[in-house]
């Protein structure tokens, strides 16, 4: 005698297989009497005529089980991160040509420039090896893409610096200098760089005023950092 495997949906009349019902303990077949079409309907329905107590009610269940949600939600990830990584890239491709989500893109990196910036130094600051590793890993990756930033760079540089002053000035100031490093005050003779007091990139000029001797880690590390933040960082000021 063949097994019963469907019922009739209560909502609709339908006769469906039981996969199509959710579990219901209550229930004398273990399974609700609407299908599960029929309850994402009533639910979504149910939702529509009160859409602010629905949003209030689903913000108090998250509430009260937001530590157990977040760490079942990070568990999942974790084991599903091949997928959704797979999944991220999928969609980026399907959208990253489209001139709203280009615009959108750009919107949003001038509304939130200023909080990117400090993020970005206090997650520099937080492990600054693993973020040089990574650096250097993506321009080992990505040979064409490095040299193009350092021509355009480079470019960019040398537009800055047309204007300004000449060699001679230049060499008979650096003649001149003591050779200690404006930034941490260690001897440098040896080894010295002229460093941009406030960066190219931030509009510094390219003449003496703006100029200082710093020994090349002290300039490695500002890099295009603003001088008072760099001047925090290495313990000019207090």
């Amino acid at each position: 005698m063949a097994t019963v495997v469907s019922k009739a949906c209560s909502a609709c009349k339908l006769d469906k297989p039981y996969s199509e019902f959710s579990p219901d303990a209550r229930a004398t077949t273990g399974l609700q009497p609407r299908c599960r079409e029929c309850c994402r309907k009533a639910k979504k329905a149910a939702r529509g005529s009160d859409i602010d107590g629905a949003n209030a009610k689903l913000r108090a269940r998250y509430a009260e089980s937001g530590a157990g949600r977040r760490a079942s939600n990070n568990a999942w990830r974790e084991r599903n991160r091949d997928q959704l990584l797979a999944g991220k890239k999928r969609w980026y491709k399907s959208v990253r040509d489209d001139p709203a989500f280009i615009a959108k893109v750009r919107q949003r990196a001038i509304d939130t420039k200023d909080h990117k910036r400090v993020y970005d130094q206090e997650y520099r600051q937080r492990d600054p090896q693993a973020c040089r590793a990574r650096a250097l890993a993506w321009a080992k990756r990505n040979p064409e893409k490095r040299a193009a930033i350092s021509k355009a760079y480079s470019g960019r540089r040398r537009a800055r610096t047309a204007t300004g002053v000449g060699g001679k000035a230049l060499n008979d100031w650096t003649i001149a200098q003591p050779k200690r490093c404006y930034w941490c005050g260690k001897a440098c003779a040896k080894s010295f760089h002229v460093d941009h007091y406030v960066p190219l990139a931030r509009g510094g000029e390219h003449e003496l005023h703006n100029l200082v001797i710093a020994c090349p880690p002290c300039n490695l590390k500002k890099n295009a950092k603003d001088p008072f933040e760099f001047a925090q960082e290495v313990g000019r000021l207090l």
